[in-house]
């Protein structure tokens, strides 16, 4: 009786090895590549430059803080508010290149006048004292409306380079600003970021400039669309040298705008960029 036991054992033991040896294994669910942030369906996705490769994560709007009101999030058609039209006539929300916000659109969409300070890495520039603390430019003498014509003060008439920088995440405004959260590169207690916007182009006028930046992001990225949500870098951020105009955006309070742990402690941006180039192509 034992011995019939062993080998009835024996055997469901060699029947179980070959079935595990003959079952399909379930096949991990592939990750898709796509050639722009703006052609991305799925959660993650690859996308590769000339040296690099970047597993990229699709953050939905709802995980996304705006600082303003985003219409496209409640209203299927945000063309059609009820409420007072861009300050630039023709301009479409979320639709286009043209800015179609009204608060500062003027300094918004041109830039300062002049070379910019050169600064070699984020840390350089965010210590050099450009950015006076948030609680003085908020009780700005004059104070800083959001009047669609409310000029650059004296503290925002300056233009800056800063030769190392890295994108940690993109996504499309309502006003067709192209939001980026720029930092130094790094993680955790050492991360230091910033907004930097391209900015919607001024109806008014063919800024060179402001058209050619542009271009280069919707070259990079595609034409990304509010809808989309934000894109974020998973494992190593986006490497950048970075040109434009220092902005108090009264829009966006400090610690206030972005996802997740991307939100920056200053309302200091550069806005709008007047140059950008990528480093990993």
């Amino acid at each position: 009786m034992k011995y019939r036991y062993l080998v009835c054992l024996a055997f469901l033991i060699y029947h179980f090895e070959l079935v595990a040896q003959v079952a399909p294994k379930k096949a991990k669910a592939s990750i898709p590549t796509y050639k722009t942030f703006a052609e991305q369906k799925t959660t993650y996705g690859f996308h590769k430059t000339r040296t690099k490769t970047y597993k990229i994560r699709k953050i939905p709007p709802s995980y996304i803080s705006y600082g303003e009101p985003q219409e496209f999030l409640s209203r299927p058609n945000p063309s059609a508010s009820a409420e007072s039209g861009p300050y630039y006539s023709g301009a479409v929300k979320c639709s286009g290149n043209t800015f179609s916000g009204v608060d500062r659109a003027q300094a918004k969409t041109h830039e300062v006048a002049g070379p910019p300070q050169s600064f070699a890495t984020v840390d350089d520039f965010l210590d050099s004292g450009l950015f006076i603390p948030d609680d003085q430019m908020i009780n700005h003498d004059p104070v800083i409306t959001k009047s669609s014509e409310s000029p650059r003060v004296t503290e925002e008439q300056i233009n800056v380079t800063i030769n190392k920088a890295y994108i940690y995440g993109i996504y499309r405004e309502q006003d067709n600003d192209f939001h980026m959260i720029v930092g130094n590169g790094q993680t955790g207690a050492g991360m230091r970021i910033f907004n930097a916007e391209v900015s919607g182009l001024p109806g008014d006028e063919n800024d060179s400039l402001l058209i050619t930046v542009r271009n280069k992001i919707l070259n990079r990225f595609g034409d990304i669309a509010c809808q989309d949500g934000a894109f974020k870098p998973v494992s190593s951020f986006i490497p950048i040298t970075i040109t434009g105009s220092i902005f108090f955006d009264v829009d966006h309070r400090a610690g206030l705008v972005g996802f997740g742990v991307y939100k920056p402690t200053t309302a200091w941006e550069i806005h709008p960029i007047t140059d950008i180039e990528f480093l990993d192509e």
